[in-house]
Order: C-alpha cells, then structure tokens, then sequence
C-alpha cells in the first residue's frame, strides 16, 4: 500500500490549533485530572478523559494530534456519561503516540486557551483476535 508522506513545507502548514488557541482561547484551560482506558473492551482505540470544571463552561473539547506540538489537532471526544467533564476519545490508534489537550467552551461558544498537552500510547489488550 502506498504511504501518504507529507513533505516539511507541507506538515509547517498544517493548521496548529493548540498554538492558535494558546493566542485566542478566552479564559482558564481545564486541566486533564484522570486518563485511563475504559474498563470493558480496551482494544486501544478507546480512551476516558476526566477534566477539572470550570466556571461558566457549557461544555468540553478533546483534541487529538499526531503531533507533539498539537499541529493537525481535531476536536474528537464526546462527553461519556452523562457528565460534560468526562470526555471519550474513540477510534485512536493503538501503540502510537498521540497528544491530547482539552478546552472548555461557554454557552456563547467562547473557546478557552488550551491545557498542556498530554502524550499517551494506547495498548491494545485483545491483540490475538
């Protein structure tokens, strides 16, 4: 299968919404307080993050980047639970590095800056399917 390589001046063009956040986010960040696995069916695409609340927030974006420095960044997790502030990333690939970062949003859809920026490397725990 070919392999889709992207070249230096193409990946410094990737939009960086980490770096354009930490510019134009409004207020506090939340902080990443608890990421773990889900205790059922951990095939290492799936991922539960527990974020700190933050005042007047209507609700919580998880980003994901193949990149450390949050380059190519999207906004992927959904709230899990009922609960805004626990946030499930599905859909990762396993045993790679990823960077993850969380904002808060205002009900007038006002971004915070972002968190700081969280590497984990997800295991598939069904390897022999």
């Amino acid at each position: 299968a070919a392999v889709n390589v992207l070249d230096e001046g193409e990946l410094l063009q990737l939009p960086n919404p980490y770096a354009n956040l930490r510019k134009s986010g409004v207020g506090e960040a939340p902080k990443m307080e608890k990421v773990y696995p889900p205790a059922q069916g951990n095939n290492g695409t799936r991922l539960l993050v527990e974020v700190t609340n933050v005042e007047g927030a209507a609700k919580y974006n998880g980003y994901v980047s193949a990149y450390a420095d949050g380059r190519g960044a999207k906004a992927l997790a959904i709230p899990y639970g009922g609960q805004a502030t626990r946030l499930f990333f599905n859909g990762l690939p396993p045993a790679r590095p990823m960077y993850l970062f969380v904002t808060s949003v205002t009900a007038k859809n006002q971004e915070s800056k972002p968190s700081a920026i969280r590497e984990v490397v997800l295991k598939d725990e069904f390897p022999f399917k």
